[in-house]
């Protein structure tokens, strides 16, 4: 079963559309992982239990769980490590990280030209966000959140376009459950990327194109 198998059934199980149940599983996976990163276990009474590994995540069937199966339930959680940590994110927020290291890594998830991060994501000419690169100093505080959730966004987008070219496209591009405007004209701010967020589930499972 697939995800989006899952989202169905769930839609047709609560009385709910394909998008909120979408965003009922979003919220049931970000609730595993915020554990998951915390080093605490998740036990679902009557299927099984997620315990972090080494460098993946474990599910173990309890013995009264009614199903087989050949690889651990939800699977694509295991893929949790993708999104950023608690730890990690108040490392991150609280300065530890030199900019350049932040910068580079964002230029080669997103493959946007340096001018368009500089203007549209720190919302600072290029040539400001060039000192911060060489002079290796520390981003302001709403600009790494900005930065930690728009690559977020990125592994959502690419897993919906299969490449990151076509999401990269998509952005670029008029979106109607945007105000017809480009999602890229939105991600400046967390708030922004949260609405693109919730335009890429509506995509994922068919309420708008």
């Amino acid at each position: 079963m697939k995800k989006s198998d899952i989202i169905k059934k769930m839609a047709k199980d609560a009385n709910l559309t394909e998008v909120e149940a979408a965003q009922a599983l979003e919220s049931f996976i970000k609730a595993v992982k915020s554990a998951l990163d915390a080093g605490e276990p998740v036990s679902l009474s009557g299927l099984g239990s997620f315990s972090p590994g080494h460098k993946e995540t474990n599910f173990e069937l309890t013995p009264e769980a009614p199903i087989t199966v050949n690889e651990p339930v939800l699977s694509y959680i295991s893929s949790y490590k993708e999104t950023i940590s608690k730890a990690e994110l108040l490392n991150l927020l609280g300065g530890n990280i030199a900019s350049h290291i932040l910068i580079d890594e964002l230029l080669k998830i997103t493959a946007l030209p340096l001018k368009v991060l500089a203007e549209r994501v720190f919302e600072m000419t290029p040539k400001t966000l060039t000192s911060y690169r060489q002079e290796k100093r520390y981003l302001p505080t709403r600009s790494v959140e900005t930065m930690i959730k728009l690559k977020e966004l990125y592994f959502k987008g690419i897993e919906i376009f299969q490449s990151r070219e076509q999401f990269n496209k998509w952005l670029a591009e008029p979106a109607y459950g945007l105000g017809n405007k480009p999602p890229l004209s939105y991600i400046s701010s967390s708030t922004g990327i949260d609405l693109i967020y919730e335009e890429l589930l509506k995509i994922e499972f068919g309420a708008t194109a």
